[in-house]
């Protein structure tokens, strides 16, 4: 299913949102993914007029919830200092 997302954006920040909360909770680090995710989907949008976001947001994710290898790639590069725990999480 690589490039439909069968999930909303709106769905996966709420599961973001408690990711990020039970983290906090326990008192674990945690990378806030989905915030890499949508701002560099942003960027790439707004590169080239006409770009559209959703069809750039989509090719970070396999199925709107799943990053694929370029958002994996994204999350680590934004996120390095925490790269060893989150890969250790997915």
């Amino acid at each position: 299913m690589k490039g439909e997302m069968d999930r909303t954006p709106e769905n996966t920040r709420l599961y973001a949102d408690e990711v990020l909360s039970l983290g906090k909770q326990l008192k674990v680090p945690t990378v806030d993914a989905y915030r890499a995710i949508m701002d560099a989907a942003e960027r790439e949008t707004n590169e080239e007029e006409g770009n559209d976001f959703a069809k750039v947001l989509s090719t970070y994710f396999w199925d709107g919830l799943h990053l694929s290898e370029k958002g994996y790639k994204q999350v680590v590069d934004r996120e390095s200092p925490f790269t060893g725990l989150f890969l250790l999480l997915c």
